[in-house]
């Protein structure tokens, strides 16, 4: 009976799979046609970094644009000797406004990234904008293979159909949007997916060396720090701690000592004093907060609500890690799998930052909870295989998920509170997968979990 359960039970989850998997080669399609017939000919000819928008009178500028100003201005400094501000919101405005003469940017631009961060994009700027362009995309989609990689390897050799996944990965709106976009969120997805290897392996100070890397992005970095000093403690910590003082010594070559407390004070004045008015506008934040102010009910208290929900999260984390983690660790050997999918997905919804491009970083623990899910079929019951086959079918379908939203914005011309409310009930729906997981894990040894904790 459990043979016969499990083929059917696969043969559904196939199906299915073939269904959605479908779907992706209509969609990489439809990336490649806008991609060749819009986006490359406009990035050759300029247009596409700095695009006039002429129903407001205002230009959209590439987040790459960004990117590539903030390495001229760097490139100047050094060349002329010059002891400047390059986290001066006017220069780093002014630096831009070059890149995308004769169009003509509009408001301040402020660079949030720390001074390591200058390493990556300074030697880009020897190029021209359109070659440095094409080198960025393409390291950008070779960091996202990475990342699948180190997250799948171990079973790649077994289940070589799971490469299917890099392509969805690739072909999923938030991958396609930021490598178009030029965001450095597979960057960071690279980082946060071979630091959570290292883990698995019980590499801990290696983990800690990569983890550092996550820096890049603060306001994720959370998503690998939290398991990391929790899991790794001190072997993670020393790990931690040399590579950041390894950044911080390269950081003052290449932007100067001065700049690194330039880097703390812009920051401060951005996100504490809200000196710029039109930075991080959080109204297209893709996360709880962003959400809450497009609701007129929490538009005036969106902030704080946000804030305590998310430092509520960040405890609920650290519980998950400290507690519950080595008593998992005692009955399945994905603990830090399915532990690193709830807080990881509990981290990127409640996050008080995150755009679209962010959601990238649900690759981690869709994959995670799809191969759990599809494996050691036998020692659980027929209710929780067919969970288990739930959750399958619906962690496969968040990407898809993501783009059909996309679809709904554009066809029906939906307002951003909607917008906003399914990206949020999405993933309320992973977090749920990924908890109901994790109680699976303990209720296959027959125990209650009540007596576990105690």
């Amino acid at each position: 009976m459990k043979a016969n359960r499990s083929l059917v039970l696969s043969c559904v989850r196939i199906i299915a799979f073939c269904f959605i998997f479908c779907q992706f080669f209509t969609m990489s399609g439809d990336h490649w046609r806008y991609f060749t017939q819009d986006v490359h000919p406009t990035a050759r000819s300029g247009l596409y970094f700095a695009i006039p928008m002429a129903s407001t009178g205002e230009a959209y500028i590439l987040d790459f644009t960004t990117f590539y100003a903030a390495g001229l201005l760097n490139k100047q400094r050094i060349e002329k000797n010059l002891s400047i501000d390059i986290y001066d919101p006017f220069l780093f405005t002014q630096a831009i406004e070059r890149v995308a003469a004769p169009i003509k940017a509009q408001g301040t631009f402020c660079l949030q990234y720390p001074p390591i961060f200058f390493a990556l994009v300074t030697p880009l700027a020897y190029f021209n904008a359109y070659t440095a362009w094409r080198i960025w995309i393409f390291a950008s989609a070779l960091f996202l293979t990475i990342a699948y990689l180190f997250t799948a390897y171990d079973l790649l050799k077994n289940r070589p159909l799971l490469l299917c996944g890099l392509f969805i990965t690739l072909t999923n709106f938030p991958a396609a949007d930021l490598l178009c976009l030029g965001q450095m969120s597979g960057i960071e997805l690279a980082f946060i997916a071979l630091s959570f290897r290292l883990l698995i392996d019980k590499k801990y100070f290696s983990a800690g060396l990569v983890a550092a890397g996550a820096l890049l992005k603060l306001h994720q970095s959370l998503i690998i720090l939290l398991p990391g000093f929790c899991t790794g403690k001190k072997d993670f910590l020393r790990g931690f701690l040399l590579m950041t003082v390894m950044q911080f010594l390269l950081s003052v070559p290449v932007v100067g000592y001065y700049n690194i407390t330039n880097f703390i004070r812009t920051n401060y004045m951005s996100e504490i004093a809200h000196t710029y008015g039109d930075m991080n506008d959080v109204w297209w934040y893709q996360t709880f907060r962003g959400m809450l102010k497009c609701l007129p009910w929490f538009i005036s208290s969106a902030d704080a609500i946000g804030w305590a929900t998310y430092l509520l999260v960040i405890a609920f984390a650290v519980i998950l890690w400290l507690k519950v983690f080595p008593l998992l660790q005692k009955k399945s050997g994905c603990a830090i799998q399915l532990l690193g999918s709830v807080s990881m997905i509990a981290l990127i919804v409640f996050s008080p930052h995150g755009y679209w491009y962010d959601q990238i970083l649900y690759m981690l623990p869709c994959l995670w909870l799809y191969i759990w899910s599809t494996t050691d079929e036998f020692k659980y019951t027929l209710a929780q295989s067919i969970i288990r086959l739930i959750i399958s079918i619906t962690v496969l379908y968040v990407p898809l998920f993501q783009w059909e939203n996309v679809l709904r914005r554009v066809v029906f011309d939906t307002t951003i509170m909607w917008d906003q409310i399914r990206l949020f009930s999405m993933g309320l729906v992973l977090l749920g997968c990924a908890i109901t997981a994790v109680v699976l894990e303990f209720k296959t040894q027959r125990e209650p979990i009540v007596s576990l904790i105690e």
